[in-house]
């Protein structure tokens, strides 16, 4: 009993301990990683409408359609003006002509009427076609861009916006891909993209 005692009193005064119930003060506290707060998010979610109304790149894409729309209905209008004017003058011309003689001119201003309205309408058809196709072509332009922030994010996917239904605002890097495209891409007036415009 007395050699229990003694050995209790030197536990007890921190003079017996066992491996397993110390620890080296020179070896720092194991602890958890912190990767659940560290950990890079392996999905990205870009707003591509809002990337292609408010980048450089889509602003001038969109300017260059309002302008051709313009141009297509000014172009419209001077038709329309041309054809009212010529068919005044055959008004005209019908008066002072008898009728076989008049018919080969109203069927030949009816088949330009024709002609200029089928070019006219393929022309608007190609136009509403290119510039509902736009913000497609917008994002095959950027593509590369989306893939480098992907990798600089260390993410493993980028989604569009609209195919989101919930998500973490955390996640949403449509600024960043603004700036990225602003940074990098730009275009002509006469179409051509050019990469790397501002990397000298």
């Amino acid at each position: 009993m007395q050699h229990f005692g003694f050995l209790l009193s030197l536990v007890m005064a921190g003079g017996l301990v066992s491996p397993a119930m110390s620890q080296d003060a020179s070896q720092p506290a194991v602890t958890a990683p912190e990767t659940a707060q560290e950990q890079a998010p392996e999905v990205l979610i870009v707003d591509f409408n809002r990337s292609f109304n408010e980048s450089i790149l889509g602003q001038r894409i969109l300017e260059s359609f309002v302008a051709e729309g313009d141009a297509i209905a000014a172009e419209n209008r001077k038709i329309e003006a041309e054809l009212i004017e010529e068919e005044q003058a055959l008004t005209l011309r019908r008066l002072e002509m008898d009728a076989q003689s008049f018919q080969p001119l109203a069927n030949a201003f009816d088949q330009k009427v024709q002609t200029l309205r089928a070019a006219q309408d393929a022309k608007e058809r190609s136009f509403t076609s290119r510039r509902d196709n736009a913000p497609r072509q917008f994002l095959q332009m950027v593509y590369p861009l989306m893939e480098q922030l992907m990798k600089d994010q260390g993410a493993k996917m980028v989604l569009d916006r609209r195919f989101v239904i919930v998500m973490d605002g955390a996640v949403d890097v449509t600024d960043q891909a603004i700036a990225l495209i602003n940074a990098n891409v730009t275009q002509t007036p006469a179409g051509t993209d050019t990469t790397g415009a501002d990397q000298n």
